[in-house]
């Protein structure tokens, strides 16, 4: 079953100019990590009811040992480290099955 991994990120004051360079090394992490992300979409928010939210990303994945490996690998590590952290003050995710609702 698919799974989705959205993750909410509050940028921290002094780093809006490094927001952008995170949010494309983690676009990139589906090339750097060929057959693992199924999909990724990501983006600046614009709502107003955000808890102060500012950027967000969900990725798709084929099942829970791709979530997994994904958390695990090399690549995801470095970009956390290198960019996640240091930018944003705050991280919030969930992880849950995607349903198909359709037949209902």
């Amino acid at each position: 079953m698919t799974i989705a991994h959205i993750i909410l990120l509050k940028v921290k004051s002094d780093q809006s100019e490094n927001a952008e360079k995170a949010l494309k090394a983690i676009a990139e992490l589906k090339e750097r990590l060929p057959g693992l992300v199924k999909s990724v979409h990501l983006g600046i928010n614009f709502s107003d009811r955000s808890q102060g939210f500012t950027h967000g990303f969900t990725m798709l994945f084929d099942d829970m040992a791709a979530l997994e490996k994904y958390s695990k690998s090399p690549e995801h590590v470095e970009v956390v480290n290198s960019l996640i952290l240091p930018t944003f003050d705050n991280r919030l995710c969930v992880d849950y099955e995607v349903a198909d609702y359709s037949s209902l």
